[in-house]
Formats: structure tokens, sequence, C-alpha cells
């Protein structure tokens, strides 16, 4: 199947003047590596940390709303500023969301939002978005991501920016896609809210989840590196787990595309 970021209005993102020369910069292919959850789950430990609940009505939970639970690392490393004000932590996906998401998925967005909508095409999608704005992002090229991101999430990135050092900002890049481990919807939401003119806004909201380990092409490259728990324990502290939100707003006469309201990138042992 040809690669399609849920409809031909969202693909005007990744093909818009400002966008391309960020998009060369970056490898925009898929990941090989098998997704290993459960010897992963072992390996790591589960860290997150509640968000603050987003001011709209929700037919369903929308991905504003997070509550898990945060445990310590034993032996924190230096802990990356953050992007964007009150991020949720994300880390591991919730059985009774991930059946959700194919309900909402299949039995509201299909038929009622975007007929070519596929949940499974959406997060290869997401994978690409992830490459742009992060490697963008480290280089300090944010004016090519206006057109990717949320109003208010460019402001905000754009203020918090400022605290990282140059170290800092070569950490959120994602310059391998082989290196992305793990990939999955944490959440779908629909959001529908009455305006001042009395026409009911609809939005979907979807939260993605990536695990990063940072040289992991080079490490299986070179030997150093086998699938299985003791070698991600091993190798902690090169993983990065990233959480990104997108939304479009699904209106009647309204003709919304994919942006990205949430970037947080934070190391495992930060959490």
């Amino acid at each position: 199947m040809t690669y399609r970021f849920m409809s031909s209005t969202a693909r005007t993102i990744f093909r818009s003047r400002s966008l391309w020369a960020t998009q060369t910069k970056c490898a925009l292919f898929h990941s090989h590596f098998p997704e290993g959850l459960l010897a992963i789950k072992q390996a790591q430990l589960s860290v997150v940390r509640s968000a603050l609940p987003a001011n709209r009505s929700y037919l369903h939970t929308s991905t504003s709303n997070w509550s898990e639970n945060r445990n310590e690392s034993e032996q924190p490393i230096a802990q990356l500023p953050q992007l964007m004000n009150n991020p949720p932590h994300i880390v591991w996906p919730s059985f009774f969301k991930s059946v959700s998401n194919l309900m909402s998925s299949f039995l509201i967005i299909k038929p009622y939002f975007d007929h070519d909508f596929s949940l499974k095409e959406f997060v290869r999608g997401a994978k690409q978005a992830l490459l742009v704005i992060a490697n963008a992002l480290a280089v300090g090229d944010l004016d090519s991501l206006k057109d990717l991101l949320d109003k208010e999430a460019f402001s905000e990135i754009k203020d918090n920016i400022r605290r990282f050092d140059g170290k800092q900002l070569a950490e959120l890049a994602v310059p391998h896609p082989e290196d992305i481990y793990l990939t999955f919807p944490y959440q779908v939401g629909i959001i529908m809210n009455d305006n001042a003119k009395g026409v009911q806004e609809r939005f979907v909201e979807i939260t993605v989840c990536f695990h990063i380990l940072r040289g992991l092409s080079e490490l299986i490259k070179t030997g150093d590196f086998q699938p299985g728990p003791s070698s991600f324990q091993t190798h902690r502290d090169k993983i990065v787990i990233c959480n990104y939100r997108f939304i479009r707003e699904f209106t009647k006469g309204v003709e919304g595309q994919w942006t990205v309201n949430l970037v947080h990138h934070f190391n495992l042992s930060d959490s």
C-alpha cells in the first residue's frame, strides 16, 4: 500500500516548500528492527506521570488526559529541558486504551470522518513527522516547522528551546530511522465542542509514543547488540522516549490538516 498520511490534505504538510529542505536532511525510512515489546518491557522501567487535563469536552477519553504510575531510576542521568510545559510522560501502551483506539478508528473516524483512515498508516506517517521535527529542532530550524506544528505548540517550543545548550539540542536528533525500535499509538481521542455560533466542532487527537536507542543501528552492524532484556538494560542510558500528539479538525465545511500540538523528548533514565 502506498504511504498516505491519512488523507491528501495531510500530505500537503510534508510537501510544503518550507519543510522540504528539512526532509532532505533526515532519512525518512521505516524501521526494520523487530518490535520485541515483551522483551523490552522486562528490561526497562515503566515510568510516566500525569498531565493536566485539556479544557474541552470529549466524546471519548482524549489524549489530553493521562494518569500513570511513576518510578524513580536508581541512577538518573542529566535531564533534558522540556520543550513544552507540563507534558505527559508516556512510556508503555495501555491495553484498555489500545482496544478503545481500535474502536474509535473503525467505528467513528473511518465511517464518519475519513473513509481512507488507517491507524497503521497513520503511525507510519507519525514516524516520518518525528524524524522531520526532531532533526529540525536539533539544528535550531524552527521556521521550517511552522506548517507542521500547532500555533500554540510552536510558540511554546520557541520559548522553551532557548534553555537548551548545543549538546542538549543535538540530543533531540534522530539521525537514523533504524534507531526507532518501538512505535505505538497510545491514545486516540474524539473531541466534540459547540462553538459560539452553535456549530459542533469535531477534532481527532492521536498520541504516538516512540522508543529510540541511540546508536542502535551501529551496535547491530558491529555485533555489539543482541535483542533481549540484558542488552536493553545495558544501554538504557541511551534510550530516549518521544511523545508526539497529532490533531486535525473534521468540522463540517472545514478543510483541516494534521498538525502536532505536543512534542516531548525525555531520557528513560530521567523518568
